[in-house]
């Protein structure tokens, strides 16, 4: 290791120089790679996609829902509301 050390201090401008070049040289490749980003990618006959293929034919308005996870001491009110606001009360099995 000690003579990687000695021949990079003793060559310095040349590790410096062949430094550059080695960070042209990527910067050249990333450029010539192309801009255009693409983040499609599909995994057919997988579990997950059989689920996304379910839920998008059968619950079309549930595929993509988002939901909020609710912290802090009053969690429970927070949940009595969203029930009430859907008819529900706190001890039915589909809320809190």
């Amino acid at each position: 290791m000690s003579f990687i050390a000695n021949w990079t201090f003793k060559h310095r401008k040349l590790v410096v120089l062949l430094w550059l070049l080695l960070l042209g040289g990527i910067t050249v490749l990333a450029q010539n790679a192309g801009t255009a980003y693409s983040d499609s990618f599909t995994l057919p006959n997988t579990e997950s996609k059989t689920a996304l293929d379910l839920l998008t034919k059968y619950a079309p308005t549930q595929r993509g829902t988002q939901s909020s996870v609710v912290r802090g001491k009053s969690w429970r009110a927070n949940v009595r509301k969203n029930c009430s606001n859907r008819g529900e009360t706190l001890d039915s099995s589909s809320c809190g």
